[in-house]
Formats: C-alpha cells, structure tokens, sequence
C-alpha cells in the first residue's frame, strides 16, 4: 500500500472540533447572528433566533439520521488508477 505523500497531502484541511449540545450551539449562533442583524438590519432581528433554532435543530436530525459510513470501504483508492 502506498502512503500518502505530503506533496499530495498539502491540498487537504483537517478541522476538528468537539460537538457542542443543543443550547450551547444555539447560544453561541444566535449571539453572533443576533449582533450582526442588529446592526445591519435591525427590521429582521426578531426572527433571528427562530432561524438559529431551527437550523440547528435541522443539524442535530441530519447528524442522528445520517450516521457516517464504514471505516472500512469495499474498494480502496490507488493513486496509480487511472
């Protein structure tokens, strides 16, 4: 098996972060759309956090309905296929 080589590897970015709760997340969204609407306009800032809650409860369906595939796949990629 042939490893990756660094050169190919360089294109690629791992961001990795602990999931958050549901309160946690919608206050920290709602904060930060919440300051931004107020500021730029203020004739929507009532349904800043009506939008926050229901992306964030669409986040936590998609995570609990779509779990993450296999470790282990059926086909394995090789950087000499053409």
């Amino acid at each position: 098996r042939m490893e990756v080589t660094p050169r190919l590897f360089r294109h690629f970015n791992m961001i990795w972060m602990t999931s958050l709760p549901l309160e946690t997340m919608n206050r920290i969204l709602s904060s930060i759309l919440h300051g931004w609407v107020a500021l730029k306009r203020p004739e929507l800032e009532e349904l800043a956090r009506p939008a926050i809650a229901a992306t964030v409860d669409m986040f936590f369906t998609i995570v609990k309905d779509l779990l993450p595939t296999p470790l282990k796949c059926h086909y394995t990629f090789n950087l000499r296929d053409p």
